[in-house]
């Protein structure tokens, strides 16, 4: 199984957030746990790597995917001039992000089986490109 993980989740895990009720950074724990322990890979993008960077957490990411890469469990997607076009006519269709629609473009892209987010909400619009699931839900 391959999935793509939102920003949102590396920041959860990262930041170990809770919201009123939940623990969204053991959530995004047990994710990259079940990852390491070979149940899927995970896909990212230079998106990522820019959405984490601006959040504070570049360095982090960079020490995450180093171990990811070591167990084999990361793939790269590449942003194309295709790829923001489609993005472009997504965040206009449904009214939302460029880099939310970038990032179901990309997951698409690259044959992801879901789009793991904790943004569901501006998320739940793409589900005709890719499959949009909680961390807690896989």
């Amino acid at each position: 199984m391959l999935i793509y993980l939102d920003t949102n989740i590396y920041m959860d895990y990262f930041e170990n957030r809770v919201d009123k009720l939940r623990p969204l950074g053991d959530f995004a724990f047990n994710l990259l746990r079940r990852c390491f322990e070979c149940e899927f890979s995970i896909a990212s993008s230079v998106l990522v790597a820019k959405e984490a960077e601006y959040n504070g957490h570049g360095q982090e990411l960079q020490r995450l995917n180093k171990k990811l890469k070591r167990v084999h469990k990361l793939i790269k997607v590449d942003i194309k001039g295709e790829d923001k076009r489609k993005a472009h006519l997504l965040k206009m269709e449904h009214n939302i992000s460029f880099n939310d629609a970038l990032h179901a473009v990309l997951a698409a892209k690259i044959g992801a089986d879901f789009l793991v987010t904790r943004n569901t909400k501006h998320f739940c619009e793409l589900q005709d490109v890719i499959e949009i699931t909680l961390p807690e839900s896989i």
